[in-house]
């Protein structure tokens, strides 16, 4: 039974070691297209953030001009929206590092956990037959 046996243990340990490392590739491949997403997203957000910057500095210019107003108080309130700008930007940046580094590194463990997925179903089978035989 044993001889006969092996075959079909071969090409069952066979499709099933296949089937699991292309599982991990395929759950790294998601998180990758994830992590691309949410970069998108965040680089669309910083321009819609820097429209927004423009148009409101553009916005008080016309209306302190309008006024007559110049001067040291006007440049306060443009450097405090900068400063302001520049801190959300930034936090942005880490915000998208950070969650890319985690879609990265869980990418990483489902490939690996696929490799050693199949692994161990060659071992188990592997065994199996040392128990035939």
């Amino acid at each position: 039974m044993g001889a006969a046996a092996l075959p079909l243990m071969i090409g069952s340990s066979a499709a099933s070691a296949i089937s699991s490392i292309q599982a991990g590739k395929a759950q790294k491949a998601a998180y990758e297209a994830q992590k691309r997403a949410e970069q998108l997203k965040a680089t669309q957000q910083s321009a819609v953030n820097t429209a927004q910057l423009n148009e409101a500095l553009a916005s008080q210019n016309a209306a302190q001009a309008a006024m007559g107003r110049t001067g040291e108080s006007f440049a306060s309130v443009i450097g405090k929206q900068l400063k302001d700008y520049n801190f959300d930007t930034r936090m942005n940046e880490l915000g998208v590092a950070a969650s890319g580094s985690q879609l990265s590194r869980a990418g990483k463990a489902a490939e690996t956990t696929g490799y050693l997925s199949a692994a161990s179903s060659i071992a188990g089978n592997a065994y199996k037959y040392s128990l035939i035989n």
